[in-house]
């Protein structure tokens, strides 16, 4: 007499195959996940001892204004606001978006 055998007895080492396969692609998207995060994290935030007068004067020019709603008023802050620098930063925003 023939005896019969099942699927899982004959072919057990696909499944122990797939298995490791799975575990080696979860293993690798975590451990690229942790180099991304690390690349993140380095990045630089400016503290209180990094920032220079010129920012201090300028965030107390703009705490300073008026907070009213009236149209005199707020023509008075946009003509004392100082606009000219408005995008100093650009190239180093447009810089850290190219190269992550």
């Amino acid at each position: 007499m023939e005896e019969k055998t099942n699927f899982f007895e004959k072919f057990w080492y696909i499944f122990v195959i797939l298995a490791l396969v799975l575990v080696g692609v979860v293993a690798g998207l975590w451990f690229y996940n942790q180099k991304t995060l690390s690349r993140y994290n380095q990045t630089v935030v400016p503290t209180q001892e990094t920032m220079t007068s010129e920012e201090d004067t300028q965030t107390a020019t703009l705490d300073s204004q008026s907070d009213s709603d009236e149209v005199a008023y707020i023509e008075a802050d946009l003509q004392n606001t100082d606009l000219s620098n408005l995008d100093k930063e650009m190239a180093d925003i447009e810089n850290e978006i190219s190269n992550p």
